[in-house]
């Protein structure tokens, strides 16, 4: 599994076998694993990912305590995935 650069139209992305997807059709959690475990490998062409942690902060918790309510991945032409869903939020933590 692989994300292509956008709008490629090679074989993989072009079969409905879910081998490689194109990185305009990417879904979020298509990103989060591109960033996160490797898988799918990045093949995009791309090679800077900005990442915006968004963290919910309620009164009396420090950072240690919260979780985030939402991340951003932006690349740099400005295609933007908001990952919202975050079950397993920890790989985050790093950026903070």
């Amino acid at each position: 599994m692989a994300i292509d650069p956008a709008g490629c139209g090679c074989t993989e992305c072009s079969t409905s076998d879910g081998q490689s997807v194109p990185l305009d059709q990417a879904t979020p959690d298509h990103i989060v694993g591109m960033l996160v475990h490797e898988l799918p490998a990045n093949r995009t062409g791309e090679d800077v990912f900005d990442l915006a942690v968004h963290w919910d902060l309620d009164d009396g918790r420090s950072m240690t305590e919260v979780r985030p309510g939402r991340i951003t991945v932006t690349t740099p032409d400005g295609r933007r995935w908001e990952l919202t869903d975050i079950s397993d939020y920890r790989w985050a933590v790093r950026y903070r």
